[in-house]
């Protein structure tokens, strides 16, 4: 089943081992079905397991049982406590009532209906549950998904997806079983095939993917002080990518053509702590750059380090000055130093684009584009001199975010477009050809564990 614009991204799977019991009424066979939302007097736990008081009581539940305990249907026939799927977080589709008076998600979807600019958006034909942990890449010819959860049959560990660009499967394997990230996941794509960079608790791990999307061997980086955090590839025409982490202080090393091998890690050179959960890692303006708010007492600038192309080291660039700066997110791919960022004030992100030279300067007019309520990340990739920037703005506690896409074509602000709703884990941005493919961990579609999310978007 699939959303949005329908598309070509294959069947829907059923929800493997997450599938949840098929629980008995909350007030028994004899009120459930008379086209009535029922309350009854009964006795049991909660989570509508059945044994107990039925439904949304249930003694196998083993707590906050008692004797005269009130529950009530959740639906019944037509007859809905909540009238849409909307009300439940979801961005589109039909809510309905199960058989058991308990309400059917599986026609709720976080994609919007159809749009000229959303080609397809929903779920890929992928056996993935569960899932922790989320990166996505992209080449002309194909898309990548790292992400640890467990597949169809219940195996947990690190996976790595391949899709053709209309996000039909290629091939998934299993990269690394039982593996405990302790930080997010990054991937890049190499000369020939990709590697994935998992952070663990003892180590940092590359693992390179040939290019029919087996795993070829991994190399582990040791912790200095402290779990690493925080990995980041920034992917390179015609070579490996730079790996950025948090350590004992923010490193980076580049990645063998292989990527069976890095450089000798380097320290960058930032004039204050970084801010380890805002690093922002790219290959921009003909270089890698990484960039992160430096706190420095009152005010909290964003500074940008350039790495040499052999990673034997990095020089500290500048960058913009402000109160509270926060979530920079590099424009991947763009030929100039172009940058879009957040200045804070009162609990109100305003989100900015601007393009910088060699010393970290301001270039020209910068773009507003527009004020959000408590932004939790950014992301941005370039088509030449046009930006395509990805937003999950908090709405409320029932809605949680809208993802929206905008762009900005010079220094001017384009229309931007809500495409989907999500929980609280972070979207991924990526660039094929002319279309932008945004991946997410999302749920519904009566699955109740988290699944892949994904869209492509034509700006």
């Amino acid at each position: 089943m699939t959303a949005g614009g329908g598309g070509s991204g294959g069947t829907a799977l059923a929800c493997g081992p997450m599938t949840r019991p098929n629980n008995s009424p909350a007030c028994g066979a004899e009120l459930c079905g008379n086209g009535m939302r029922d309350s009854c007097v009964g006795s049991g736990g909660i989570d509508g397991y059945p044994g107990g008081g039925g439904g949304i009581g249930g003694a196998a539940n083993g707590g906050h049982g008692g004797v005269g305990i009130i529950f009530s249907e959740e639906c019944d026939g037509a007859d809905f406590f909540r009238p849409s799927c909307q009300a439940f977080g979801y961005a589109s589709g039909t809510l309905s009532c199960n058989a058991n008076c308990t309400f059917d998600l599986s026609g709720c979807e976080q994609c919007v209906g159809s749009q000229p600019s959303l080609p397809f958006c929903g779920r890929p034909s992928i056996a993935a549950f569960n899932l922790g942990f989320l990166a996505l890449a992209a080449t002309p010819t194909e898309i990548g998904l790292a992400w640890a959860g467990i597949d169809a049959v219940g195996v947990n560990g690190l996976y790595f997806t391949r899709l053709t660009p209309d996000l039909s499967l290629v091939s998934s394997f299993l990269v690394e079983p039982s593996v405990a990230l302790y930080g997010e996941l990054s991937v890049a794509p190499l000369p020939s095939g990709w590697v994935i960079a998992a952070s663990e608790v003892n180590s940092l791990t590359l693992y390179p993917i040939a290019a029919d999307g087996r795993s070829v061997g991994k190399t582990t980086i040791p912790k200095q002080s402290s779990p690493p955090q925080k990995p980041l590839l920034a992917a390179r025409p015609g070579a490996g990518p730079v790996v950025v982490w948090m350590d004992d202080a923010l490193r980076a090393a580049v990645v063998a053509a292989d990527g069976l091998s890095i450089t000798p890690s380097i320290v960058l050179p930032f004039g204050g702590p970084p801010n380890q959960h805002e690093v922002d890692a790219a290959f921009v303006g003909g270089a890698v750059h990484v960039v992160s708010p430096v706190d420095m007492g009152n005010v909290r600038p964003l500074q940008i380090v350039r790495i040499l192309p052999d990673g034997s080291g990095a020089s500290l660039v500048g960058g913009p000055s402000g109160t509270f700066l926060r979530l920079p997110a590099l424009v991947a791919g763009a030929p100039n130093l172009d940058m879009v960022f957040s200045s804070r004030e009162l609990g109100i992100d305003k989100l900015i684009w601007q393009r910088f030279d060699g010393a970290g300067s301001a270039v020209g007019p910068s773009a507003e584009l527009g004020s959000f309520h408590n932004l939790q990340i950014v992301a941005s990739v370039a088509s030449g001199d046009n930006a395509a920037v990805l937003v999950p703005e908090e709405v409320d506690a029932i809605t949680l975010m809208k993802l929206t896409l905008m762009g900005v074509q010079g220094a001017s602000p384009q229309p931007g477009f809500t495409f989907a709703h999500m929980a609280d884990h972070t979207p991924r941005l990526a660039r094929r050809g002319s279309e932008l493919i945004a991946a997410w961990v999302g749920s519904g579609g009566g699955c109740t564990s988290s699944r892949i999310s994904i869209a492509r978007l034509t700006p």
